[in-house]
């Protein structure tokens, strides 16, 4: 039995592959005998200082935007410190049965019979 399935794949033959168009020609090269004129290359345009006073110019106002977010953020904050100490007084100053804070003692009436 292993020798049938040997003979069977033996006997297997691909198709063979289709005649194509295509014709492979040889590659034409240019020819490297003919001196290139060589060309000296521009000197590269260095802008370093226009670019530092553009970068100072630019860091300057980030800054200066950063100032003012901070100062806008210390006011907010200071305001509503200020906000809540005043809340708080008048908390402390307005008695229990108001809302506030203030308790004060009343008089307990007991009646004995």
């Amino acid at each position: 039995r292993v020798l049938d399935e040997s003979q069977e794949t033996v006997s297997f033959k691909a198709r063979p592959v289709p005649r194509t168009t295509y014709e492979a020609r040889k590659i034409q090269r240019q020819s490297t005998s003919s001196v290139a004129r060589t060309v000296a290359p521009r000197p590269p345009r260095l802008s370093l200082a226009s670019r530092a006073e553009e970068r100072k110019l630019f860091d300057d106002h980030a800054r200066l935007l950063r100032e003012q977010d901070t100062q806008v953020k210390e006011n907010i904050l200071r305001q509503q410190k200020e906000w809540e100490e005043e809340e708080l007084k008048q908390k402390r100053m307005t008695t229990a049965e108001e809302g506030g804070m203030c308790f004060k003692a009343r008089e307990i009436h007991i009646e004995y019979m």
